[in-house]
């Protein structure tokens, strides 16, 4: 089966998929692995032994890496991202986020529903609580609104509360706005945020995550979701209780 856009991703990033399905292996290892042996088909051919004497590649995650010679669970993967209009990228593709390459632990491979502009590279976050305040879900609303008339693509989690506010300002300003999502894009997640998440595809941005299609939402994957959406961002507004704050992204400025 060879990548194609028929297929959602391109040979470079089926090469990509293979590694990240295989268990151990998240951006900490790849990166470690890529530095080694330059290239994730090279990772692929390598040997058992070849594989140990990189940091943190033990005889078990080896193990795993030369089962994913052979395993063909990424064909499916690539099925259903085909069915779900998702295309799933690497760090080599063109239409990988430039942004994206430089943060310190880039994602595998990068799973999105939409397409990413050039002007996207002038955005801000909106973030905060999910129970929130009926003020500060109209300051997220209005903030989004805001960022999105003046030319800025607002970018968030598409949780319930600041996020969904901050993407709906954008939307009504005709703007631009970016979902990061901490689950697959298999689903939509809250429920409730669905047709919000159409209505960002249908015209007015893009959906991105870096988990495989059917992750379901967990706790443990928010944190490195940040890490996305602070690395899109020249700066993010995090709502408090009474304020919204701004920090700057020094590394992307």
């Amino acid at each position: 089966m060879n990548g194609s856009a028929d297929t959602a991703a391109s040979p470079a990033a089926i090469q990509h998929l293979r590694l990240s399905l295989a268990r151990g292996i998240g951006p900490i290892h790849f990166g470690r692995l890529l530095e080694r042996f330059g290239s994730a088909e090279a990772v692929l051919a390598a040997s058992r032994d070849e594989l140990q004497r990189v940091e943190g590649i033990g005889p078990a995650t080896a193990d795993e890496i030369i089962r994913a010679r052979s395993a063909s669970q990424w064909e499916a993967e690539l099925a259903l991202a085909a069915r779900h209009g998702v295309r799933i990228l690497c760090r080599e593709d063109a239409a990988f986020p430039p942004a994206l390459r430089h943060i310190p632990d880039p994602p595998i491979c990068l799973y999105m529903k939409g397409e990413i502009e050039p002007a996207d590279a002038v955005a801000v976050a909106v973030v905060g609580s999910r129970r929130c305040t009926q003020y500060g879900r109209e300051q997220a609303r209005r903030f989004g609104f805001a960022l999105a008339e003046r030319g800025a693509t607002v970018i968030s989690g598409l949780a319930r509360g600041i996020d969904a506010a901050a993407h709906w300002g954008a939307i009504e300003a005709k703007g631009r706005t970016i979902a990061v999502l901490g689950n697959g894009l298999a689903t939509v997640y809250p429920p409730e945020n669905k047709e919000l998440a159409d209505r960002i595809v249908a015209g007015h941005g893009v959906l991105l995550s870096e988990l495989p299609m059917q992750t379901p939402p967990d706790k443990d994957n928010f944190v490195p979701r940040n890490r996305i959406i602070a690395g899109l961002s020249l700066g993010v507004l995090v709502a408090a209780s009474y304020a919204m704050v701004l920090l700057l992204n020094l590394a992307t400025a």
